[in-house]
């Protein structure tokens, strides 16, 4: 890989990260009631602590939202109109107990969206499925349920097969460790 391709590639990873940055803070998100561990309407605002270090994303353009989508081992931003993640968040810790179960062959729609968008979207595209949460790395501290959940497709966002197989995989390995 050429220097002027290593830098153009570090552009745009910090060009992404600003975008991102920004859409998470002129987007609103949408409050709701969530079911987890068999108790209902428990509220979003009340678990997003668990994951959210710095605070809840502000967004501040009110003619867009983003529902908030809690898991069990993360956190997502979730935009229709885009019909993808704008932001996840997630906290991971040592572990002394790292888990390797198989991963989902699939991706799956969350019913709690309206886009539904499936494996079929991302047939032919020339993208991967690239994960925002990371499974294995929620696995290791959350859990197989967990995991399973970071195969909604409301915790993936399109990745060139460069980017998701080497890049994104070696920052992934790292946050296992």
């Amino acid at each position: 890989m050429s220097q002027q391709t290593k830098i153009f590639t570090v552009l745009l990873i910090i060009a992404t990260v600003v975008l991102t940055i920004f859409i998470v803070r002129t987007m609103p998100f949408q409050r709701s009631s969530v079911s987890i561990f068999g108790h209902s309407e428990i509220k979003q605002e009340y678990l997003i602590p668990l994951f959210v270090t710095a605070g809840m994303p502000q967004n501040l353009d009110l003619s867009k939202s983003i529902t908030v989508l809690v898991y069990h081992g993360f956190v997502v931003g979730y935009s229709e109109d885009l019909k993808n993640p704008v932001w996840v968040a997630y906290r991971l810790g040592k572990t002394n107990n790292p888990l390797d179960s198989p991963r989902d062959p699939q991706f799956h729609a969350d019913s709690r969206t309206t886009s539904q968008v499936s494996d079929k979207d991302y047939k032919g595209s020339g993208y991967d499925r690239g994960h925002m949460a990371p499974n294995r790395a929620i696995e290791n501290h959350y859990g197989k349920l967990a995991q399973l959940e970071t195969f909604f497709t409301t915790n993936v966002s399109p990745q060139t097969s460069k980017l998701n197989r080497v890049m994104w995989r070696k920052l992934e390995t790292k946050e296992i460790k």
